[in-house]
């Protein structure tokens, strides 16, 4: 636009070509420089320049942009606050503003949006890194350039820990794009405030609204604070991303570097030009008093909101989309080896955040509890004091699911409690003795929300004097998943990081001593974290083109790693070093062979005992030919064991022996020293699940479906009882599993049932009398409907 005959001719040493917009609070020039160089000058208006709190303000905002240098904001060149007029010379970027462009265009497609994402969090990381918080992201001030988005306008922005300026009886900053804290409490914002604006922006630029839209700025803040974000429209993952971005409370948002991970293993594919964009609510600008107008609308003025300082909006002939058009071929370049991350599949979770020792746990009443005589007949240890029989049903994870609870896992810490979860019910700690729900962990921000749990190393399990923290993996999105660390003794959260989910990964992270161990966001390495802050201590890069899961056997990381794009491929076993994460090779085995842990320093395979017999394998029924023991040394060569009769089910190391558990009922042990067979059981119980030993080995508990538990002396296989049934078994297949916390039992059986047993009085005659309870459930003697085929 030409000047107009009040504007000034010359400003510092610029002179001045023409107006690019005005704000409520200053007009942007075009200006030349002596050199010939084009800048953006905001020129404050008059009626402000004698407002010492807004000079203050303009001061702060020069001394912020000065921080900031990157390829995503706008440098600054020159300013002079204290002139007549305050005026600030920046670097000028041709290109309309994002609102421009949208009141132009219509929303953006997901490839286009992803790219506007990426650039955004490039641009908040650099204005993040020297301590700014920008505190007003909206589309008015992003820069639409032909090499990416420009982050301008740092009129409400603030240094971390300075005193912030308001006026008096005023909010800053634009309600639709506001964070909760800002209205809340403004003296407390963070870098999480941009966050939360971020994907306000990312919503409105996708849908053409924003997701707290109300019918007047009251309205909208109230609905920022208090209610639900309308994400209509927004399609997955990126609806994940944002509902991940948009919670209330500014600790549990994703840290700029986690959201850019987020976003950077988003592959959307290119789409059909998008239809035009929907009408626009005008949303007053409480910083600039303009309102934005949609572009084309006879009878309205085609001004776009230009807040306090900084925004340079071009003129409309700049060519917009070939601006994210261009930078495409980079990024893409950039993420080409990414690995992409698909859910399902279980993801377990350790409960130890450490091996310190000390008094026993003070945190809840389980923490406390002082154990009892153990009783004639038992396990050999004592329970605690108060123990009764008890049943509990966790429930699921989104109050609103009306599908079955799946499989649930639970672990000991130690103390007389138990942490339980699974992929769709949310973590929860128990006390052993009555099943009293101690804690609950928060409702997931997302939905759906997951948090799964179990432990990885059944066959050595820790036994500490103080358990800290419970480690648990939240899915967010079907891309977005992260590592949280509970603490143990009240569920509150102590960190969160991004965290990578193989698509057929269903380890568990590694925790040994004080590090956690888990895969990267990105898949292409393995990351060791404190466990007390998530501070990352090493990584360790995964061999080129494989994917690497790492887990803890005998209190050492080890890893597997495979082709994610080659079914057929072998498995890659590696070793860690728990100081700096070097990564030893330590063998290379087809798909046929199934890792059960470490026996006497060697860690055991069970072989499978014929190829491609992946679907049997999958329901705990394939056969097995041999155990192949791998020192991790490296000193003695892999060293296999025929296994005499080609046992069935499913192989668990528990000490020195293997046992086969066949889901139909069969139960053998093999010594894992020899190969030898000591014994094979017909239990007569369908559904079988992961069995668990007694102290000194001398008992197997080995639970079904139906909730019954068998109690097999492990050096003879002898029944030395049988528990009752606890209902029929369930018409769709779902793990069980058994653990031992003191002298009792804590079971898992199906729909998210839970429940304790005490093996010294299991409430039923040994020698496979029937209990009591009545003949067993219809369908017990009969197997159940198969599992799903995991990938």
């Amino acid at each position: 636009m030409s000047l107009a005959a009040d504007d000034p001719q010359v400003i510092g040493e610029y002179r001045l070509l023409g107006r690019l917009g005005t704000g409520g609070m200053g007009t942007v020039f075009l200006g030349r420089s002596p050199s010939g160089r084009e800048v953006a000058v905001k020129v404050i208006h008059e009626q402000y320049s004698a407002d010492p709190d807004f000079r203050a303000r303009f001061r702060q905002e020069i001394a912020a942009v000065r921080r900031v240098s990157g390829a995503f904001t706008a440098s600054v060149l020159d300013a002079d606050p204290d002139a007549v007029r305050p005026w600030m010379a920046t670097q000028y970027v041709p290109g309309p503003t994002l609102a421009q462009l949208l009141d132009e265009q219509g929303p953006l497609g997901d490839v286009e949006l992803r790219l506007l994402g990426l650039g955004l969090v490039e641009a908040l990381r650099d204005i993040h890194r020297v301590g700014v918080v920008h505190r007003d992201l909206k589309p008015a001030n992003v820069l639409m350039a032909a090499d990416g988005p420009r982050v301008i306008d740092f009129g409400v922005s603030r240094a971390v820990g300075n005193k912030p300026i308001t006026v008096t009886g005023n909010v800053m900053g634009t309600p639709p794009f506001m964070s909760p804290e800002q209205l809340n409490s403004p003296r407390t914002v963070g870098p999480a405030s941009d966050v939360f604006s971020l994907a306000t922006l990312l919503v409105y630029a996708a849908v053409g609204h924003g997701p707290f839209d109300s019918d007047s700025p009251f309205m909208t803040a109230y609905a920022v604070v208090h209610e639900r974000p309308v994400l209509d429209g927004v399609r997955e993952p990126l609806r994940g991303i944002l509902e991940y971005c948009l919670v209330k409370e500014p600790e549990e948002r994703p840290e700029i570097a986690e959201l850019g991970t987020l976003l950077r293993r988003w592959r959307p594919e290119a789409a059909p030009a998008d239809a035009p964009g929907a009408a626009r609510r005008d949303v007053d600008d409480p910083d600039t008093m303009v309102v934005r107008r949609g572009a084309g609308q006879a009878g309205r003025d085609d001004v776009p909101a230009v807040p306090a300082v900084g925004d340079t909006p071009a003129p409309p002939s700049s060519p917009p989309r070939s601006a994210l058009r261009s930078r495409s071929v980079r990024i893409v370049a950039a993420v080409a080896l990414l690995l992409a991350v698909t859910a399902g599949g279980l993801v377990l979770s350790l409960p130890w955040g450490g091996g310190e020792s000390g008094a026993p746990d003070a945190g809840g009443a389980a923490g406390s509890a002082p154990w009892r005589d153990p009783q004639p007949g038992g396990s050999g240890e004592a329970l605690p004091t108060g123990w009764r029989s008890w049943q509990t049903t966790l429930p699921p994870a989104d109050s609103g699911a009306t599908g079955p609870v799946e499989e649930v896992r639970c672990t000991a810490d130690g103390t007389a409690a138990v942490h339980c979860g699974g992929r769709s019910v949310r973590t929860v700690r128990l006390d052993a003795a009555t099943g009293t729900v101690l804690w609950r962990a928060p409702q997931p921000p997302t939905a759906p929300g997951t948090r799964e749990i179990g432990d990885s190393t059944p066959s050595a399990p820790a036994r500490l004097a103080r358990a800290t923290a419970v480690f648990a993996v939240e899915t967010l999105s079907d891309a977005a998943h992260r590592l949280v660390a509970l603490d143990s003794r009240d569920g509150r959260r102590l960190w969160h990081r991004p965290v990578g989910r193989p698509p057929s990964g269903t380890d568990a992270p590694a925790v040994l001593g004080g590090l956690v161990v888990a895969p990267a966001a990105d898949l292409r390495a393995v990351v060791a974290r404190d466990t007390a802050t998530g501070a990352t201590r090493w990584t360790s890069p995964n061999p080129a083109g494989l994917t690497c899961v790492p887990y803890a056997l005998g209190g050492k990381p080890y890893g597997t790693c495979v082709d994610p794009d080659d079914e057929t491929g072998d498995r890659t076993y590696v070793r860690y070093s728990p100081d700096d994460g070097r990564r030893k090779t330590l063998a290379a085995y087809g798909r046929d062979h199934d890792r059960l842990g470490v026996s006497q320093g060697l860690l055991v395979f069970a072989r499978w005992g014929r190829a491609g017999d992946a679907a049997q394998h999958a329901h705990h029924e394939g056969s097995y030919s041999s155990l192949v023991l791998v020192d991790p040394a490296g000193v003695r060569a892999p060293r296999a064991l025929p296994l005499p009769g080609t046992p069935q089910g499913r192989p668990v190391l528990r000490g020195g022996t293997v046992y086969f558990v066949h889901h139909w009922g069969t139960v053998s042990a093999y010594d894992a020293r020899t190969g030898s067979r000591h014994w094979t059981r017909e239990t007569g119980v369908r559904g079988l699940g992961a069995p668990e030993t007694g102290p000194g080995d001398a008992t197997l508990y080995v639970p079904s479906l139906s909730g019954r538990v068998v109690a097999l002396n492990s050096r003879t296989g002898e029944e030395t009882w049988r528990s009752g049934h606890r209902g029929a078994p369930p018409a769709a297949y779902h793990g069980t599993s058994v653990l031992r916390v003191g002298g009792g039992l804590v079971v898992t059986g199906a729909g998210g049932t839970v429940f304790s047993l005490d093996p010294a009085d299991p409430g039923l005659r040994p020698g496979g009398e029937e209990p009591p309870g009545g003949p067993p459930p219809p369908g017990e003697n009969t197997p159940p409907p198969p599992p799903p085929r995991r990938p």
